[in-house]
């Protein structure tokens, strides 16, 4: 019975909360694959430029290309990461068992 009434009521609100991120996630599925924003793209060739007196060592041996291959790799782990986080946050997020949500139920029966 308990289960009934938390289905009704996760129906009459659209369903449960999904993390925003995976929610983009999933549509960018049912597209299929995208570019990355200007946006994302800058903020990644600016943490490359600062990163590179650090990984100067690795790029030196390598032509511009095979550079642009790991660049593109690297930003696509990033992207993993934190989708990856996302999806961690909204399996663990906290419960709410207050009156108004979603997953609110009594304990007892109210019978």
């Amino acid at each position: 019975r308990r289960l009934s009434i938390w289905n009704r009521r996760l129906s009459a609100r659209g369903g449960p909360v999904v993390d925003a991120q995976v929610q983009k996630w999933l549509s960018s599925l049912r597209r299929g694959p995208q570019e990355y924003s200007k946006k994302d793209k800058e903020g990644f060739i600016q943490e490359t430029k600062n990163n590179l007196s650090r990984s100067i060592a690795t790029i030196q041996g390598t032509t511009l290309e095979e550079q642009i291959q790991l660049e593109a790799r690297l930003m696509q782990e990033k992207e993993d990461e934190r989708l990856a986080q996302s999806l961690y946050n909204s399996f663990n997020a906290i419960v709410d068992r207050s009156s108004e949500s979603v997953d609110a139920y009594s304990l007892r029966s109210k019978r």
